[in-house]
């Protein structure tokens, strides 16, 4: 088998190295500066992949991972590296997705780095097997590894899946049915949601249904069905509570939410980034901000505690009326919400002729498409980037480079320890 000298870590948490001949390798679950023993698994034109089957040389960061699934479960895939250096190396692929995109940051990235690197998970996605088989995927494969408790998980969270995985008929009678479970905590309080994600076409059965009864009454976990985007609680007569997080910024204030809308699974690491957010924008009196994206008012209902006339823009029909109730409770009456996309929303604004002082923007993976081109048409100073992909994080700073925009500040913050993501927010000023 060929040795391999991994070189550093690239997206995804792999390391990459290379063959005698120059080829690149790409293995997982290694460090970089390790020396490995690997085997060739896939082939593709412009590289290998591979597995270590010994780790040779190790690196001194390595450490005992602290899951027995490491390395079986595909979820958590830098386990086997001490904090620190899951940090640094996080750090290292958002500078290089910024240099390949040719861009700099006027000043350092800085890193505000995780104080709870386990248990911090509110929000996990179950997968259930044709057999019952109820856990995470496998490494590389779509097949079920079943768990008995999940180490990034909150406590309660690993309760409710404790309870599930001693009820083996209830988990045989939701196979045919359905094939993932959500579990969610409200970060500032017990309560739990179970989401049950149906498959096309199919109903809870009778057995099911008082079987989860059962569950919801023993455990305290309200139970919500999924189709598509409909959303049924189990028991009519007893919805389940709204999740919630309080935050204590100039004044006190909480926002509460439900299970079809987005929230982040740190709720630690969450305040850090509302407060690096608000602090990017400089929220002053009476400034006119827009946000895209503004789910349930993550970010706008503290900017405009600051005094931010923002406007809400947001597809989801669920996370807007959240967004318009947090507003109320926080005493912000003028909150302006609009529900549409980012692009039909930005179209409009540019024909009325609106202009923002600031835009804040927290988009999906995927990150902008074209309406990229239409933020410089509102005229704003500076623009929040919150992203939770330095790939396309940096080809959309690329883009607004070109607009005018110089990158004046990158701060990642550590979301998801364990694993290689992580979150980041970019200012950028025009110049």
């Amino acid at each position: 088998m060929p040795r391999i000298r991994i070189e550093k870590l690239i997206t995804g948490g792999r390391g990459l190295g290379r063959m005698a001949d120059g080829m690149v390798v790409m293995v997982p679950l290694v460090l970089p500066g390790e020396l490995v023993e690997a085997r060739i698994v896939r082939r593709f034109r412009g590289h290998l992949e591979a597995e270590a089957t010994a780790i040779l040389e190790p690196s001194p960061d390595r450490r005992p991972p602290p899951c027995p699934l490491h390395g079986t479960c595909g979820g958590c895939d830098l386990q086997h590296a001490a904090e620190k250096r899951q940090a640094e190396i996080k750090k290292d692929l958002l500078l290089e997705a910024l240099q390949r995109a040719g861009i700099s940051p006027a000043g350092p990235v800085t890193l505000l780095q995780c104080s709870r690197p386990l248990a911090y998970r509110h929000r996990v996605r179950l997968h259930l097997a044709a057999d019952a088989g109820l856990g995470f995927h496998r490494l590389r494969s779509n097949q079920v590894v079943a768990i008995a408790a999940c180490p990034v998980a909150t406590d309660g969270i690993n309760r409710l899946i404790r309870a599930l995985q001693e009820r083996t008929a209830l988990r045989r009678a939701l196979a045919p049915c359905c094939g993932e479970i959500e579990l969610l905590q409200s970060p500032a309080r017990a309560h739990l949601t179970m989401v049950l994600r149906l498959r096309s076409g199919t109903g809870l059965p009778g057995k099911a249904v008082r079987m989860l009864g059962e569950l919801a009454g023993q455990t305290g976990t309200g139970i919500v069905t999924r189709r598509g985007r409909s959303l049924r609680p189990l028991d009519p007569a007893r919805p389940p509570l709204l999740l919630a997080q309080e935050f204590g910024a100039d004044r006190r204030y909480s926002l509460r939410w439900d299970s079809g809308c987005f929230f982040q699974a740190n709720a630690h690491q969450n305040h850090l980034l509302v407060d690096e957010v608000c602090a990017m924008a400089g929220a002053v009196q009476g400034q006119r901000l827009l946000e895209l994206h503004c789910g349930m008012g993550n970010f706008s209902i503290p900017l405009g505690l600051r005094g931010a006339r923002v406007t809400g823009v947001e597809q989801n029909d669920r996370s807007i009326r959240c967004a318009a109730e947090n507003g109320s409770a926080a005493g912000l009456p003028g909150h302006r919400l609009i529900r549409a996309s980012a692009r039909d929303a930005l179209a409009r604004l540019q024909r009325a002729g609106e202009r923002f002082a600031c835009i804040v923007l927290d988009p999906p993976r995927q990150g902008l498409g074209r309406e990229i081109s239409l933020l410089a048409d509102l005229a704003p100073e500076r623009i929040v980037y919150v992203s939770c992909d330095p790939a396309t994080l940096a080809r959309d700073l690329a883009r607004l480079h070109r607009d005018n925009f110089r990158l004046s500040r990158v701060t990642a913050i550590d979301m998801f320890p364990q694993t290689h993501h992580i979150e980041s927010v970019a200012l950028l000023e025009k110049n």
